[in-house]
């Protein structure tokens, strides 16, 4: 068989191999930049928080009159809901 016929084929195994090294070397990049953008926004990431009493909750502890109301309002609803809706379902009946 001539050489030249096996041409094409060996073109095919040398792109496969070529197109194997390229996306090896286009991962490797970006795993480099993934790694890279990480770092950075870890630093970014890394601010001083606020700390003492009450700077990790949801709510603001500083006004001792509306905490009392949002905590009356909010323990005062799930006491009284079930009441209600008994009262609902037997002048329902």
């Amino acid at each position: 068989m001539p050489w030249f016929r096996l041409l094409p084929s060996a073109l095919a195994e040398v792109e496969k191999s070529w197109r194997s090294r390229s996306s090896f070397l286009l991962s490797a990049i970006m795993f480099g930049q993934a790694v890279r953008r990480l770092s950075t926004s870890v630093v970014r990431r890394s601010g001083h928080y606020p700390e003492g009493p009450g700077s990790t909750l949801p709510f603001s502890i500083e006004n001792k009159w509306k905490l009392l109301v949002g905590m009356a309002i909010f323990c005062g609803s799930g006491f009284t809901l079930p009441f209600l809706i008994i009262r609902h379902q037997l002048l329902k009946k």
